[in-house]
Protein backbone atom coordinates (compact mmCIF):
# COMPACT_ATOMS: atom_id res chain seq x y z
CA UNK A 1 0.00 0.00 0.00
CA UNK A 2 2.84 2.40 0.83
CA UNK A 3 4.56 1.73 -2.51
CA UNK A 4 1.37 2.41 -4.44
CA UNK A 5 0.72 5.58 -2.42
CA UNK A 6 4.26 6.80 -3.04
CA UNK A 7 4.05 6.10 -6.76
CA UNK A 8 0.68 7.83 -7.07
CA UNK A 9 1.93 10.86 -5.15
CA UNK A 10 4.99 11.10 -7.39
CA UNK A 11 2.89 10.83 -10.55
CA UNK A 12 0.51 13.57 -9.42
CA UNK A 13 3.39 15.84 -8.43
CA UNK A 14 5.10 15.31 -11.76
CA UNK A 15 1.89 15.94 -13.71
CA UNK A 16 1.47 19.27 -11.94
CA UNK A 17 5.06 20.48 -11.91
CA UNK A 18 6.11 19.56 -15.46
CA UNK A 19 3.84 22.07 -17.26
CA UNK A 20 4.81 24.75 -14.76
CA UNK A 21 8.49 24.07 -15.44
CA UNK A 22 7.97 24.26 -19.22
CA UNK A 23 6.23 27.65 -18.99
CA UNK A 24 8.77 28.99 -16.48
CA UNK A 25 11.67 28.01 -18.73
CA UNK A 26 10.10 29.58 -21.81
CA UNK A 27 9.33 32.83 -20.02
CA UNK A 28 12.86 33.03 -18.61
CA UNK A 29 14.33 32.41 -22.07
CA UNK A 30 12.72 35.62 -23.28
CA UNK A 31 14.45 37.80 -20.71
CA UNK A 32 16.94 40.22 -22.24
CA UNK A 33 19.83 40.93 -19.90
CA UNK A 34 22.40 43.40 -21.18
CA UNK A 35 26.13 42.78 -21.03
CA UNK A 36 28.47 45.52 -19.82
CA UNK A 37 29.11 46.63 -23.42
CA UNK A 38 25.37 47.06 -24.09
CA UNK A 39 24.91 43.92 -26.21
CA UNK A 40 22.16 41.42 -25.50
CA UNK A 41 23.23 38.17 -23.89
CA UNK A 42 20.11 36.11 -24.65
CA UNK A 43 16.40 36.34 -25.18
CA UNK A 44 14.58 39.05 -27.05
CA UNK A 45 16.45 41.67 -29.00
CA UNK A 46 15.46 45.28 -29.43
CA UNK A 47 12.23 45.54 -31.42
CA UNK A 48 11.12 41.93 -30.88
CA UNK A 49 7.81 41.28 -29.17
CA UNK A 50 7.45 38.53 -26.58
CA UNK A 51 5.55 35.37 -27.54
CA UNK A 52 3.50 35.45 -24.35
CA UNK A 53 1.79 38.32 -22.53
CA UNK A 54 1.94 36.56 -19.17
CA UNK A 55 1.94 33.25 -17.36
CA UNK A 56 -1.67 32.30 -18.03
CA UNK A 57 -1.30 33.28 -21.68
CA UNK A 58 1.79 31.05 -21.89
CA UNK A 59 -0.12 28.06 -20.48
CA UNK A 60 -3.02 28.64 -22.89
CA UNK A 61 -0.77 29.18 -25.92
CA UNK A 62 1.31 26.07 -25.28
CA UNK A 63 -1.80 23.94 -24.73
CA UNK A 64 -3.50 25.35 -27.84
CA UNK A 65 -0.57 25.24 -30.28
CA UNK A 66 1.33 22.19 -29.08
CA UNK A 67 -1.38 20.26 -27.28
CA UNK A 68 -1.65 19.19 -23.69
CA UNK A 69 0.57 16.15 -24.28
CA UNK A 70 3.51 18.36 -25.32
CA UNK A 71 4.24 19.47 -21.76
Amino acid sequence: MKVVSGGLTGAIGSAISNPIDVVRTRLQAELSPLAADGTYLAGLHKGQTPRYTGTLNAFATVARTEGVRSV
